[in-house]
């Protein structure tokens, strides 16, 4: 991130007792649960002198932190490594997401390649895997073509053998993050991962309605204004955040074939914009207003400085976005403002939304809101507190905020320790790759690395 903190703050137990006193309190049991453990391999000690975050425990903890991520990355590697992406059960291509943003993380944390080059092993082997299975796709009773399937179990019935969007474009998010940090590293394999994104996952839905063809006059004219994204790209808000993304990572690779950074703006403005309430029309864009959605915009929660923002599925009403999902609109926005397609006053809400709404600092441990707006009721089978995802969206705005800086350290010490204030069942500390997520995150966050 190029607005990446640069500047490590001096942590030590003067200037610690300023801050919140879930951090202080936190800092102390983990201190003593670090003196429980027993390791394997002799890890990196850190000076029980000193809080774990403070400045003089700083080379230590970011040794720890890579260190207990190999031992198990390790692990879950050699798991996973005949592993089909094709394959429904266990969401396959669905997580490989996360295992990309830790080992991009942890490239970033250490500058060391090996970490890239496994990123782009794994996204070899989910193409390949793609390529593999090629299924019909269907509109109605016109044939469209055969294209790559990321078998989604959900949605399969007698005309859709399992293509999906959500899986498409989760892995295309995946995808063309790797592509975009080997461009900028100045390695190989980027550009046929373009390319596989584009054609396969991309070209797949925007032609997928037989009269809408490819170099069609017709089809000229939705792709320029957009239209074609909003109309066959994909309709649920949080799919519409993570293309956007995907738009702006084929920018930063100069990819021309279409007009990514006009579609992320389009979808930036939709998306991020700000409105007093639901009941407020969008006033611009006098063409494409009809296809605005009725969940677009945020909205500014002013006791807070957060923001508050819904979604809908089909034929639904709007209803307020769990903090889980909202994890693609919190990326979005990081993205948006690397891009200098919103503000910092504008990204400091999405900032105020995490620290004053979702973390709830007078609960003990780790604590965060099932919703947005802090109300934390049970969702599906997670109770209050425990679907707080805020390690795959969330946690990238603790590169511009030094207390969410010094929170999301603290966690990622915490789980070296198997995460003892982080209350068993939750998300951030169960879900496939939460804790090294997390981990490879704390460890970017001390190097200071953009």
């Amino acid at each position: 991130m190029r607005k990446f903190i640069k500047k490590r703050m001096v942590k030590n137990s003067v200037e610690l007792n300023i801050r919140p006193l879930c951090l202080i309190y936190i800092s102390v049991l983990l201190l003593f649960f670090s003196s429980m453990c027993c390791a394997k391999a002799a890890p990196p000690k850190l000076d029980n002198r000193f809080s774990p975050i403070a400045e003089q425990n700083q080379q230590q903890l970011h040794e720890l932190l890579v260190f207990t991520f190999d031992q198990k990355y390790a692990v879950y590697s050699r798991k996973r490594k005949d592993v089909n992406y094709t394959v429904p059960t266990g969401y396959e291509v669905y997580f490989l997401k996360r295992e990309i943003q830790a080992l991009v993380d942890m490239w970033k944390a250490t500058g060391d390649k090996g970490y890239l080059k496994k990123a782009l092993e794994r996204t070899r082997k989910a193409i390949h895997d793609g390529m593999n299975n090629r299924q019909p796709l269907w509109h109605g009773r016109k044939y469209i073509g055969s294209y790559p399937c990321y078998l989604n179990a959900d949605v399969v019935d007698e005309k859709n053998p399992g293509h999906s969007k959500l899986y498409d474009i989760q892995a295309a998010y995946a995808f063309m993050l790797v592509a975009s940090e080997l461009n900028k590293a100045g390695m190989d394999g980027w550009e046929s991962i373009a390319d596989f994104v584009e054609v396969n996952l991309i070209e797949k839905w925007l032609y997928r309605d037989y009269e809408i063809t490819k170099g069609s006059q017709l089809a000229q004219e939705m792709i320029q204004s957009g239209e074609i994204v909003l109309k066959k790209m994909c309709s649920v808000r949080d799919q519409r955040e993570m293309f956007g993304s995907v738009c702006l990572y084929m920018h930063d690779i100069n990819r021309k074939t279409y007009p990514y950074l006009k579609w992320a703006k389009l979808l930036c403005k939709i998306y991020l914009s700000e409105r007093e309430s639901l009941s407020v029309e969008i006033k611009e864009d006098v063409y494409l207003s009809e296809l605005y959605p009725k969940d677009w915009g945020v909205i500014n929660n002013h006791k807070t400085g957060g923001l508050l923002w819904y979604w809908s599925m089909k034929n639904t009403p709007p209803f307020l976005m769990d903090t889980s999902h909202a994890n693609r609109t919190a990326w979005f926005a990081c993205e948006a403002y690397e891009h200098g397609l919103i503000t910092s006053e504008h990204l400091k809400r999405f900032v105020n939304t995490l620290k004053h709404q979702i973390w709830k600092k007078d609960k003990p441990g780790f604590y965060f809101a099932n919703m947005i707006d802090g109300t934390d009721p049970r969702i599906k089978s997670q109770g209050p507190g425990q679907r707080g995802n805020i390690w795959f969206g969330w946690h990238r705005l603790a590169a511009y905020d030094e207390e969410l800086e010094d929170l999301f350290i603290s966690m990622a010490y915490d789980l070296t320790n198997g995460g003892p204030n982080i209350a068993d069942g939750t998300l951030n500390k169960f879900q496939r790759m939460a804790p090294m997520c997390l981990m490879a995150w704390g460890a970017r966050l001390i190097s200071g690395r953009d």
